[in-house]
């Protein structure tokens, strides 16, 4: 059990001066450099320029089960004959946005917050994902058992700059993970994710790719970050008929692979197009695909009113590229996918 522990600063948190209290800059989470510490986050490469990461936090300061995706990002321009402003960079971030903190500034100097990483499983549509998320509990109260518990902790760490790994149980940090859980149980896993925060996050995303050589792909790591991103990038409504089924948190859409996972497929937003359930059941079995212009293309062994009707129609097509089906996914499923129901009989 592992639990990173720091006490929040004036500088990460917007150099807040003014009457108002309002942030000069953003804001973010300065993370230690300290190998015990670090070993605990996404492993960032110091030979790749200002390398990143998208964390999934949990915050049990919500009273709601709520994924909030953040980016982890090792500026390291120090490394690379760069600068920032003729100050080159060598520190790890998470940066914070407003969602993550309720659209309020929440974090203040000298609060403690608690990172608890922590593997999770759960069902949804059949199938069990796992997906390794950070559970977020803030101490804001500092006058609190807790707070001087986890303020002598720091001051005993052999970690500089108000940081602590802690390994003995906290107990009032576990009991709110398993009732913050319950919540995940009553509600499903389908209207979970915090989707103005997400879309903050994939701005973020894309004007980072001009300063960092991280690969895309390789930031999104599962099923319920593709299933979130791709759900966003169509405006949470089925490519093709731009329609949803909605009832209570659950709703009838899917986020289809292009290129399958099951083939090496990656978890990227540009390899998933959403969909209803039939129609993404359609498209694996290879009874449609999708042309390079984006209109569809029906099989003509296929015994379906439905899907002729929707032949050579056009799909709805996301404006950024970074949730566009790329064309060389779409390749692969013209290539490989469209008609592999013959090997399994006629429909």
């Amino acid at each position: 059990m592992t639990y990173l522990v720091k006490r929040l600063q004036h500088q990460e948190l917007g150099s807040i001066n003014d009457a108002n209290g309002t942030p000069s800059r953003g804001r973010y989470l300065f993370m230690s450099k300290n190998p015990d510490f670090l070993s605990h986050l996404p492993f960032l490469s110091q030979t790749v320029l200002n390398d990143y990461s998208i964390l999934t936090l949990i915050p049990l300061y919500k009273d709601r089960f709520e994924r909030n995706y953040c980016t982890f990002v090792y500026n390291n321009d120090r490394y690379h004959m760069g600068g920032n402003g003729g100050q080159p960079r060598d520190e790890y971030r998470i940066y914070s946005n407003r969602f993550l903190e309720d659209n309020q500034w929440l974090f203040q100097r000298n609060d403690i917050i608690v990172l608890k990483p922590q593997t999770i499983e759960f069902n949804n549509n059949d199938e069990t994902f796992i997906e390794t998320v950070y559970f977020a509990y803030l101490v804001n109260d500092h006058s609190s058992n807790l707070y001087n518990q986890l303020s002598n902790e720091i001051a005993a760490s052999p970690i500089r700059g108000n940081y602590a790994v802690v390994h003995e149980e906290i107990q009032i940090i576990e009991n709110r993970i398993l009732e913050i859980m319950q919540t995940q149980n009553n509600y499903g896993v389908e209207n979970e994710v915090n989707v103005s925060g997400l879309i903050q996050v994939s701005n973020d995303i894309i004007t980072r790719n001009n300063s960092s050589q991280t690969n895309i792909d390789s930031l999104f790591s599962n099923q319920v970050m593709f299933r979130d991103f791709v759900a966003v990038g169509y405006d949470n409504l089925c490519a093709i008929t731009r329609q949803v089924i909605n009832c209570g948190p659950y709703n009838n859409l899917q986020a289809a692979h292009v290129y399958p996972r099951s083939h090496g497929g990656s978890f990227s937003p540009n390899n998933g197009i959403l969909m209803n359930r039939d129609l993404h059941w359609a498209f694996d079995t290879g009874c449609f695909t999708i042309n390079d212009d984006y209109t569809i293309r029906v099989h003509p062994q296929v015994e379906s009113e439905l899907l002729h009707n929707l032949n050579r129609e056009s799909i709805f097509v996301p404006t950024q590229e970074f949730f566009r089906p790329s064309i060389d996914n779409l390749h692969y499923h013209q290539q490989n996918i469209y008609g592999i129901f013959n090997d399994r009989g006629r429909l």
